[in-house]
C-alpha cells in the first residue's frame, strides 16, 4: 500500500512518507467537495443580489436565508461575488452573448473567474 501512495505523498508536495498529512489533505478537499454545491448557490444569490441593486445586509439576508443549514456563506465570499457581478455587468454592457460571458469565464480568463463555473442560463437570468 505504501508503494502505491509514496507517489501521491510526493505529488501533494508533502513530506517523504507523510501518510497522517495525506488524510489531512484528502479530508480536507472532501469537505470542500461537499460544500461545492452549496457554495455555488449562494455565490449565485449573492450576485443575483448584487445585480438587483441590493444592501450587503439584504444581499448577506437572502444569501443566509437560501444556504444550506450549516454551510454558512464565508465572508469572503461577497467581495468575490460583487467582482463577478461587476465583471458580468462589463461583459452585457459590451453587448456579449450569454454563450461569450461563459466561455470569457471559463475559457478566456479562468484566473479572473477564479474557475468559477457558470453556465447560460444563469447569466441569462441576470438579464
Amino acid at each position: 500500500m505504501e508503494k502505491a501512495l509514496d507517489p501521491i505523498v510526493t505529488a501533494a508536495g508533502l513530506e517523504a512518507k507523510d501518510y497522517a498529512g495525506l488524510t489531512t489533505m484528502a479530508a480536507t478537499w472532501k469537505k470542500i467537495s461537499e460544500n461545492f454545491d452549496s457554495y455555488e448557490t449562494a455565490t449565485y444569490y449573492a450576485i443575483r443580489g448584487y445585480f438587483m441593486k441590493k444592501t450587503y445586509d439584504e444581499i448577506k439576508k437572502m444569501v443566509d436565508k437560501e444556504s444550506d443549514a450549516g454551510k454558512p456563506f464565508p465572508e469572503d465570499g461577497y467581495p468575490l461575488a460583487k467582482t463577478l457581478a461587476d465583471d458580468i455587468k462589463h461583459e452585457f454592457d459590451q453587448k456579449k452573448t450569454d454563450t461569450e460571458i461563459v466561455a470569457f469565464f471559463a475559457t478566456d480568463n479562468p484566473k479572473k473567474g477564479l474557475r468559477f463555473v457558470f453556465n447560460e442560463y444563469f447569466i441569462s437570468t441576470l438579464r
